[in-house]
Parts: C-alpha cells; structure tokens; sequence
C-alpha cells in the first residue's frame, strides 16, 4: 500500500512537472528545460519533499521528443477524464455534508451520497492508473530502471507525508 502511495505521488509529480512543458508544446529541449524549472519552484526555495528538484528527476530520464509528445497525449487525455469527476466528487461531498448536518438524518440519503463517491473515487483511482500505465509503457527498460532507482533513493516512512519533515 505504501508503495503504491509512493508511486502515485511520483506519477502525480511527474505529470505536474510535466505539465508546464507539454502544454507550451515546445521543440527545443532547452525551452522545455526552463518551462519546468520555472514552474516547479517552490516559494520555499525550490526543492521538493525531502529536498529534491522535480525537474532534475524528469530530466534524469533523458526523454525523447516522441516521449514527451506522447506524454503531452497522456496528460490531456488525463486531464480531460478526471476533470469533471472531481468537480462531481466535490459536488457529491458537499451533499453530503449537508446530509449529516441537516435537522433529520435519512440514512439511505447519506448513503446513497457515500456510493456515488465512492464510484467517483474509484474511478479516478482507474484514471490514474491506466495513466501509470500508459505513461510506464512509454519508458524504455532502461528510464523504468532509472525511475525505480529514484524512487528507492527517496525512501524513509515520512516520504509523501507532508511539505517539509519536522524536527522534534
């Protein structure tokens, strides 16, 4: 479960990072270089969970213009089938806040709610995974090699659990 986490908090931070470039469609590597170093900087100096530049993993993976054409796909297909559901699920929740706080509670209308979000959540789950999957299958043996390493390098329990690590 919790390498699952992880892999969906590198899938999503890639497609974040990501984004910026494919989006401008750019055809100089050095142009897609700067729109993804600009874009994930941090206000807190630049460096992701556990001081890392999300930029420096992506351009670690040495992609292929075809690679990133493909990804620009990936990310639009994405984007245009998860969209509208989470402004569903948003819209679900808050009916069903309104449920739980409403004078009398009707348990099959609080349920029913909690079905339909739960159909939405798992279809966004399949969303995200067929992207996973779709986006894996665009690597080549060796960049998926090169991703497992990076993301063994990240390792600890506190991986993907908040912005900065605490001291106590």
């Amino acid at each position: 479960m919790k390498k699952s986490i992880a892999f969906s908090t590198l899938c999503l931070s890639l497609v974040t990072a990501l984004m910026p470039a494919l989006a401008q469609g750019s055809d100089s590597k050095s142009e897609i270089k700067t729109e993804v170093k600009s874009e994930k900087s941090c206000k807190a100096g630049g460096h992701h969970r556990g001081g890392h530049k999300k930029g420096s993993r992506l351009e670690s993976l040495n992609l292929t213009e075809a690679q990133k054409t493909k990804m620009t796909e990936l990310k639009t297909s994405l984007k245009a089938s998860i969209s509208p559901k989470r402004e569903e699920l948003k819209n679900h929740r808050k009916a069903l806040g309104d449920l739980l706080t409403s004078d009398k509670i009707d348990r099959s209308a609080v349920q029913s709610e909690q079905d339909k979000i739960n159909a939405l959540s798992n279809d966004l789950a399949n969303s995200m995974l067929g992207f996973r999957i779709d986006f894996n299958e665009t690597l080549t043996t060796e960049q998926r090699q090169k991703m497992k390493e990076m993301r063994a390098s990240w390792g600890g329990k506190k991986h993907g659990r908040g912005h900065h690590e605490r001291s106590t």
